[in-house]
């Protein structure tokens, strides 16, 4: 219930700074990854914004409420020892605005970290491009990329493979050792 909490208002920090700026914020609404709710906004609109400054504001924003939300978390945390229930929401409520600063801040995933990286670097359709590097680079073709951004490009397909191989696996680790640890056994 929190997290949904931390992400709606973080949603909605994307939302307000967009509209900030002169932009049109498309649509917000309500989304189910594997199950679990979720809030989305549309900001493609920020690619109109001129100056880069601002469309990195765009998708810091989310981010920069979720810290917020985490400060006044600690700060309710630190002062309410004396209320156990007050104590334990704001332990939660911390816990929840950090994991989920941790989860968007990494930029091998489209989150907002994979945002703030083309944004700051103005490199758009990083993970597209990125990966057309090494296809261009195998087949020996010329590559049309300019020389400050090579550099980026040959760094983010490398990594984003080993990642998700990584997060995948350990995925499947967790699952295949609960379907182990539950799994009936049958004797005859």
């Amino acid at each position: 219930m929190l997290t949904m909490l931390v992400i709606a208002l973080h949603e909605l920090g994307h939302a307000f700074t967009l509209k900030h700026y002169g932009g049109i914020v498309k649509e917000i609404g309500l989304l189910f990854m594997c199950l679990i709710p979720g809030c989305y906004t549309d900001t493609t609109d920020q690619y109109s914004l001129v100056r880069r400054k601002q469309r990195l504001l765009v998708v810091a924003a989310g981010v920069l409420i979720q810290v917020t939300i985490w400060a006044f978390a600690v700060w309710i945390w630190l002062l309410s020892q004396s209320n156990p229930i007050w104590h334990q929401i704001s332990y939660l409520l911390m816990v929840a605005a950090m994991l989920t600063v941790a989860i968007n801040l990494n930029p091998l995933n489209k989150f907002d970290g994979y945002y703030l990286l083309v944004a700051g670097t103005g490199i758009n359709n990083l993970r597209q491009r990125s990966f057309d590097f090494y296809v261009d680079l195998l087949r020996r073709e010329e590559i049309e990329e300019a020389a400050e951004t090579q550099w980026i490009l040959a760094a983010y397909a490398p990594l984003s493979i080993v990642y998700t191989v990584w997060a995948f696996t350990y995925l499947m680790s967790l699952i295949g050792n609960w379907v182990l640890l539950n799994i009936p056994i049958f004797s005859p």
